[in-house]
């Protein structure tokens, strides 16, 4: 169909294939997507780019785990309540529709005790922290460009009031992934001769800062029965997904 307004977006394609390529490369084999509203256009390609880009490393459906839209995230309860759409966490990599709803997950990990990027990592979509220095640092993807979409779109209109007739625009701007902390190699999980399971994430006390994050020192003695039960279920979920 005939476009009848001019229109201005990210490659959201593409946004969702870095994410997915990102965290391959990182070594990541279980995946969870947190997804935009169904029938947003934006989210049907960023899914689509996504898992286009896993399925280039071999990982398929069984490797990805979807969870409610962003739109159904219960942003205001409290993260016992987030906590529970996010179990089992037997996955190591997450990709968010937009970085809003990744900095509750992202919160949402840290309050539980999950280390990030250590035990599991994040990546959000917008990178509003480009705009707004203040907030935490995330990983996000974002258009790569001088300009981004409000400014594309003002130029768009200004165009449009200059020369009313020329043909309606869809400008798509490129996008990167912009690191920031929050994605980082999987942790090493491996298996000793004498088949008991070897997790090496390294037993170190968080400490988290109150400005960035609010949250109090986490002791060791929490984080370790955290981190041996992501291991056992990433090495049950390994084997199960690469049985060779």
């Amino acid at each position: 169909a005939v476009s009848s307004t001019d229109i201005v977006c990210c490659n959201d394609y593409a946004g969702g294939y870095l994410a997915g390529q990102e965290l391959c490369r990182l070594g990541h084999r279980r995946f969870l997507y947190v997804p935009g509203p169904e029938k947003n256009g934006s989210q049907i390609q960023r899914d689509c780019g996504f898992r286009a880009a896993l399925a280039e490393h071999g990982f398929g459906a069984d490797c990805i785990r979807t969870i409610t839209s962003v739109e159904k995230l219960p942003i205001s309860a409290d993260c016992s309540e987030i906590l529970k759409l996010l179990s089992p966490i037997d996955y190591t990599g997450i990709f968010v529709f937009h970085d809003q709803a990744a900095y509750v997950i992202l919160n949402t990990l840290r309050s539980a005790g999950y280390r990030v990027p250590e035990d599991i990592s994040v990546i959000g979509f917008d990178h509003l922290r480009q705009g707004l220095p203040y907030l935490p640092p995330l990983s996000s993807i974002a258009c790569s460009s001088s300009m981004d979409i409000a400014h594309a779109a003002v130029h768009a209109l200004q165009m449009r009031i200059k020369n009313p007739a020329i043909p309606f625009q869809r400008i798509i701007l490129d996008v990167a992934f912009y690191s920031d902390g929050t994605a980082g190699p999987v942790p090493h999980i491996a298996e000793t001769k004498t088949g008991r399971l070897s997790n090496t994430l390294g037993y170190r006390t968080k400490v988290c800062s109150a400005h960035a994050h609010g949250f109090t020192q986490l002791s060791q003695s929490t984080l370790l029965p955290r981190r041996m039960h992501i291991a056992k279920q990433l090495h049950t979920s390994c084997i199960r997904a690469h049985p060779d």
